[in-house]
Formats: C-alpha cells, structure tokens, sequence
C-alpha cells in the first residue's frame, strides 16, 4: 500500500501532462513537436520517481527467515537458497 501513496502523486502529474494536450491543444503540451523541458519535468522524472518509489518499496519488504519455504525441484527450500544468496553477498 505505502508504493501506491508514494507514487500516486507523480502518476497524476503524468496524467496532467498526457490530458493537458487534448484540453488546451497547446502545442507545448505535445510529446512529439512540444517543449522538452515540460516533457522532462512531467513525464520523464515523474516515471524515474514512480520507478524508484515502487522499487524501494519492495525492498524494504521484510524477508521472513526460518518459516516454511516452498520445495525447489533439488529437495532444498526457497529460504535456504535465501540465506546462501544473503551469506555471499556479504
């Protein structure tokens, strides 16, 4: 839910940009033949920030150590090819 609130507002300033052409039919609002800078600061750093909002969120995720993982085809469980992964990394 908190990736939905954090995006949200950058999603409706897209939305602005994308309708704003058809309201006004301001060539400024165009993607293809308008301004670049509106283009950059409405569409394009909108998208990185929703990007990354939704990316953060996931890995602030908790992972859940020692509960029950799901069977991978060799007989190992999901959380034990976890805490491999976490041990070489580290």
């Amino acid at each position: 839910m908190m990736g939905v609130v954090v995006c949200i507002p950058f999603m409706v300033i897209r939305l602005v940009y994308e309708v704003g052409f058809q309201v006004t039919g301001d060539m400024g609002f165009n993607a293809v033949r308008g301004g670049g800078m509106r283009y950059l600061f409405m569409t394009f750093l909108p998208e990185v920030f929703v990007v990354g909002g939704c990316v953060g969120t996931i890995w602030w995720i908790p992972v859940e150590y020692g509960s029950e993982g799901v069977d991978q085809e060799d007989g190992r469980k999901a959380t034990d090819t976890l805490r491999v992964r976490m041990e070489m990394e580290s």
